[in-house]
C-alpha cells in the first residue's frame, strides 16, 4: 500500500475565533458573520488563514496542503499533488481517503487525534510507494499542526511532507558501504590495522593479522602494539616516526617467526602510513604482507637460473652445429610466420588463387550460401551447382556420408571450430579427398552459420599410402633379417621334434617287426609322432607368419599370448648365449587392438637387442626377463630386462634414430622400426638403465575401451 507525507505549514498566529456561533472570525483580510454557511465559513477560515504569499506556497520544495476537520482538501500545492500522482484540482472539496485511498489507515487515526487534541505531529516518518512512483520506495517525514482559532477551536489542520528518500539512500548506503568495507578488511589476504592513541592501541584489525600475531581480533581492540607484540619493539619507532613526520615508511622487509609458532620464520613486508581526517592526524595504518612465498619462490629462480646457465654453457659446444643447421630454417619458418600474420582479406585472396576452397553453409541444412571461384576446379561441378540444396551430403563418398555428417553434426552444436577428412566424388567419377576446416558463427548461444575452407589432399593421402607401404617392406626386410640372426635358434627348434619323430618311427617300425604287436604301444608311438609333428608344424607357422609380407591387419590380441608366442622362437638362442629367459605375465590384462605380426616383430627384437648386449657380460648374470602390467591411463605395458653393458649416456637420446647404431654389423634401423610400428598403434617406446646393471626397453599400447566396458 502507498504510503505518502505533507511537511509543516504554520498556522496563522493572528487567526482569532469567538466562541459565539455568530461570531465573526477573522483571517487575514476577510471576516465571516455567524450568519453564513458554517460548513463554507470553516473551509474558507481555514483557506485564509495562512497568510503566505502566493508563489511561496505553490513553489515550495515540499508538499503542502490544508485539511479540514472532515478531512477534505481545501488546498494542496504542485509538490504534493505530484507525490499524490493527481493534479491539484482532483483534491479539492475531496476526502483524503477518497483521494488517496491507501493513505487512510495510516493517516487516518493521526489526524484524528489532531482534531481531538489541537496538538501538532510532528516528524512521522512514512515509507512506502507513492501513485507517481509505483516501483521506487520513497521516505518522507510528516509534520501536522492544528489550524485554530482565537479561542483555540480547531479549524483544520495544515500538512506538510519532506522528502527524505535521497538522504534515507545516502544513509544506507554508508551502512552498506561501511559493512562492505569492514568485511573486506577482515577477510584481506594481507594483514590490515588501524593505531590510535600515543601509546597506538588497535582501533581496527583484521583476521590474518590477528592470527599472524597468534590472537584473535577481539583480542587486539583496544589493546597496545607493546601489549600485543612485547617481542617486537622494532615496530614502535617506525610507528613514532610516520606519527610525527606525517610520512609514510613504505617496502620494509624482515624476518620474523611466528608468536603463533616461533619454531616457523616468516618473511614479511609491512607499510605504515598517517591516516588524516579533515586535515588532523588520527591515526596510523599499517598493512602487512607474507613475502615467504615470493622469497622461496625468488631463491628457487635463482637457484634453476645458475641451473640453467650452467645446462647452457654445457650444451653450447654441442648446440653451436645444431644452430647453424637450424638458422636456415628458422629463417623459412619467420618468412611462413609473416605470411600466416597477413590480414583475413589478404589470406581469402592468396587462397582463392590456391586450390583451397573457402565456403559458408547453413548449420541444419548444409545448404552452401558462398563458394570461392576455385570450386570447379576442385570437383568439377560448376559453382551454381554448389549452391543446390543436398550438394553436399550427396557428393560425399557413400563409404564416408554417413560418418562425415554425423561428426559435423555433433561437432557444431559444442565445438566453434574443427577439421575432419573425407572422401567426395568428383564430376569425372574420380575420387577426391578433402581436409575440411570449419569454424562455427554463433548468434546468443545457436550456432548459426558454418563457413571454412576445402582443401585438395588427395596427393597428400596417395603419399601417406605410399610411405605406409614402404614403412611395411622396412618392417619386412628388418624382420627377415632378425629371423636370419636367429636360423640356429629356429633350426634347433624344429630339430627336437623331427628327431622324435624319426626315434618314434623307428620304434614303430621295430615294434610292427615282432609276432605278436602290442596294439596300446603302437598307438602311443603314433600318438607321440603327431604331437611332435604338431610342435614342428607350430615353429613354421609362427616363422611363416613373421617372414610372410602383406598389409597391416589389426585385432584384438591377448598381448600374453603375443608375447609367449615368440619365446620359442629365441629360446634355443639363448640357451645357446648361457642366457637365462624369464618371463612374468600379469593375468586379467585388457586385449589391445593390434597387428599380431607387429607387435611380435617389435617383442623379437626387443629380445635380439637385450641378447646381444649381454655379449660381453660374465655368463653367471646374463638374465633377460620379459613382463606385462597394467599401464598409466588405460594401458597395457611390456618391459623387456637385460643385465648386459646399459646404456651411454652421452648417446642414450639418439638410440631410436634411424640408422644410428652401437652394434659393428648393425643397420641402426630395429629400434627406429620398433619405434614407429608402437607409436603408429597409438603407444609409446623408451629407454631407461637399470639400477644395477644392463637397460629396460618398454613399450605401452592403448586398452581396447570396447573390450574394458
Amino acid at each position: 500500500m502507498a504510503v505518502a507525507a505533507s511537511p509543516v505549514l504554520m498556522s496563522d498566529p493572528d487567526a482569532v475565533v469567538d466562541n459565539d456561533p455568530a461570531a465573526t472570525v477573522s483571517y487575514g483580510s476577510r471576516a465571516f458573520n455567524g450568519g453564513d454557511d458554517p460548513m463554507e465559513v470553516q473551509s474558507q477560515s481555514v483557506a485564509e488563514s495562512v497568510a503566505q504569499p502566493e508563489w511561496i506556497y505553490e513553489t515550495a520544495p515540499v508538499g503542502l496542503c490544508l485539511l479540514d476537520t472532515e478531512l477534505r482538501y481545501v488546498r494542496i500545492n504542485a509538490r504534493l499533488a505530484a507525490i499524490n500522482g493527481k493534479p491539484a484540482s482532483a483534491h479539492i472539496g475531496r476526502r483524503l481517503k477518497e483521494v488517496v485511498p491507501e493513505l487512510g489507515p495510516t493517516l487516518e487515526p493521526t489526524l484524528q487525534q489532531i482534531l481531538r487534541t489541537g496538538e501538532p505531529v510532528i516528524d512521522v516518518e512514512i515509507h512506502g510507494t507513492t501513485p507517481s512512483e509505483p516501483k521506487a520506495e520513497g521516505f518522507w517525514l510528516y509534520s501536522f499542526h492544528p489550524v485554530k482559532s482565537a479561542d483555540g477551536r480547531v479549524l483544520g489542520i495544515a500538512a506538510a511532507v519532506h522528502d527524505i528518500t535521497a538522504l534515507k539512500r545516502a544513509e544506507e548506503e554508508s551502512r552498506v558501504l561501511k559493512e562492505y568495507l569492514d568485511t573486506i578488511l577482515l577477510n584481506l589476504p594481507v594483514g590490515v590495522a588501524i593505531l590510535e592513541g600515543p601509546d597506538f592501541r588497535f582501533f581496527r584489525i583484521n583476521k590474518w593479522l590477528a592470527e599472524l600475531n597468534g590472537r584473535t581480533v577481539e583480542d587486539h581492540l583496544d589493546k597496545t602494539v607493546a601489549e600485543v607484540l612485547p617481542d617486537a619493539p622494532h615496530i614502535l619507532p617506525n610507528l613514532r616516526k610516520v606519527r610525527d613526520e606525517g610520512e609514510a615508511i613504505l617496502n620494509r622487509e624482515f624476518t620474523t617467526s611466528l608468536p603463533s609458532n616461533p619454531d616457523k620464520q616468516v618473511h614479511l613486508m609491512d607499510f605504515h602510513f598517517p591516516i588524516t581526517v579533515a586535515g588532523e592526524k588520527k591515526a596510523v595504518g599499517a598493512v602487512v604482507l607474507d613475502i615467504t612465498a615470493r622469497r622461496q619462490a625468488e631463491e628457487a629462480l635463482q637457484e634453476a637460473h645458475e641451473q640453467l646457465e650452467q645446462q647452457v654453457k654445457d650444451r653450447t659446444t654441442e648446440l653451436v652445429q645444431a644452430n647453424t643447421a637450424l638458422r636456415a630454417e628458422n629463417a623459412e619458418r619467420r618468412e611462413a610466420q609473416k605470411a600466416l600474420e597477413k590480414s583475413e582479406q589478404s589470406l581469402r585472396m592468396l587462397l582463392e588463387t590456391t586450390h583451397a576452397v573457402p565456403w559458408a553453409a547453413e548449420t541444419k541444412t548444409f545448404q552452401f550460401t558462398y563458394v570461392g571461384p576455385r570450386a570447379l576446379e576442385l570437383l568439377g561441378y560448376p559453382t551454381d551447382q554448389w549452391y543446390e540444396d543436398g550438394f553436399w551430403p550427396d557428393h560425399i563418398h557413400p563409404d564416408d556420408r554417413d560418418a562425415a555428417v554425423d561428426h559435423c553434426l555433433t561437432s557444431w552444436r559444442h565445438l566453434t571450430a574443427f577439421e575432419f577428412e573425407y572422401r567426395m566424388i568428383a564430376a569425372d567419377g574420380q575420387i577426391v579427398w578433402i581436409h575440411d576446416l570449419v569454424n562455427v558463427m554463433r548468434r546468443g548461444d545457436e550456432p548459426a552459420v558454418l563457413y571454412g575452407f576445402m582443401i585438395d589432399v588427395t596427393e597428400r593421402r596417395r603419399a601417406d599410402e605410399e610411405r605406409r607401404q614402404l614403412r611395411e617392406e622396412i618392417a619386412h626386410v628388418s624382420r627377415v633379417a632378425t629371423m636370419g640372426e636367429l636360423a640356429a635358434s629356429v633350426a634347433h627348434e624344429l630339430n627336437q621334434p623331427l628327431t622324435a619323430i624319426v626315434s618314434n618311427a623307428r620304434a614303430g617300425k621295430r615294434l610292427l617287426a615282432r609276432e605278436s604287436v602290442d596294439h596300446d604301444e603302437l598307438r602311443a608311438i603314433l600318438e607321440d609322432v603327431a604331437a611332435d609333428s604338431l610342435r614342428g608344424g607350430e615353429v613354421i607357422r609362427r616363422l611363416r607368419d613373421l617372414l610372410k609380407k602383406g598389409e597391416s591387419r589389426r585385432q584384438t590380441l591377448d598381448i600374453n599370448e603375443v608375447v609367449l608366442e615368440v619365446i620359442p622362437l629365441v629360446r634355443s638362442d639363448a640357451i645357446r648365449r648361457n642366457v637365462s629367459l624369464e618371463h612374468r605375465m600379469a593375468p586379467g590384462l585388457p586385449p589391445v587392438i593390434a597387428d599380431r605380426v607387429q607387435l611380435q616383430q617389435v617383442v623379437l627384437n626387443l629380445i635380439v637387442n637385450g641378447l646381444d648386449a649381454m655379449d660381453d657380460v660374465a655368463a653367471d648374470r646374463r638374465t633377460l626377463t620379459l613382463e606385462t602390467s597394467i599401464g598409466e591411463a588405460g594401458t597395457v605395458q611390456i618391459a623387456v630386462r637385460d643385465s648386459g653393458v646399459g646404456l651411454d649416456s652421452e648417446h642414450a637420446d639418439r638410440i631410436f634414430e634411424p640408422f644410428y647404431t652401437t652394434k659393428s654389423q648393425g643397420m641402426g634401423m630395429g629400434l627406429a622400426i620398433n619405434r614407429s610400428i608402437v607409436e603408429a598403434h597409438g603407444g609409446r617406446l623408451w629407454a631407461t638403465p637399470n639400477a644395477d646393471h644392463g637397460a629396460t626397453f618398454v613399450f605401452t599400447l592403448p586398452a581396447d575401451e570396447v573390450a574394458c566396458s
